[in-house]
């Protein structure tokens, strides 16, 4: 079973994307976050109590008060030995090329995926997680 973490502030978004994960790989745990504090403070509270991270994690890029870029900057001060088996992906519908170039910046993000997430985009993400993506 594998455990995912979406952290966007557009509510419809979180329904659409926690739907086509428990549709396509059922029996996966999946949490969502509308701030990016919280979803911090979610990680900070697994360090806290010495629990494992999810194996993915979707986070949008354009948020208020905290942006996915922050996040990142924030999350990256995390023990590497926690952060190293997930996944993060950045999901957006921005089409802003530079997103796609920063987001890469962090050697955190293993892709950068278009909103909404598709049943055929997830299961890629599931097959190919051994390389960086870019759909």
């Amino acid at each position: 079973m594998n455990k995912f973490v979406l952290i966007d502030d557009d509510t419809t978004m979180n329904l659409v994307h926690s739907t086509t994960i428990k549709h396509h790989h059922p029996g996966s745990e999946v949490l969502e976050f509308k701030s990016s504090q919280r979803g911090l403070d979610y990680f900070k509270q697994l360090i806290a109590n010495d629990e494992d991270f999810p194996e993915f994690l979707f986070l949008d890029i354009n948020m208020p008060e905290i942006n996915g870029f922050d996040f990142l900057q924030a999350f990256n001060k995390f023990p590497a030995e926690k952060t190293k088996g997930i996944k993060i992906f950045m999901i957006t519908s921005s089409l802003d090329l530079r997103d796609r170039e920063k987001a890469f910046n962090f050697d955190t993000v293993y892709g950068f995926v278009c909103k909404p997430i598709t049943i055929r985009t997830l299961k890629e993400i599931l097959v190919t997680t051994e390389r960086r993506m870019d759909f």
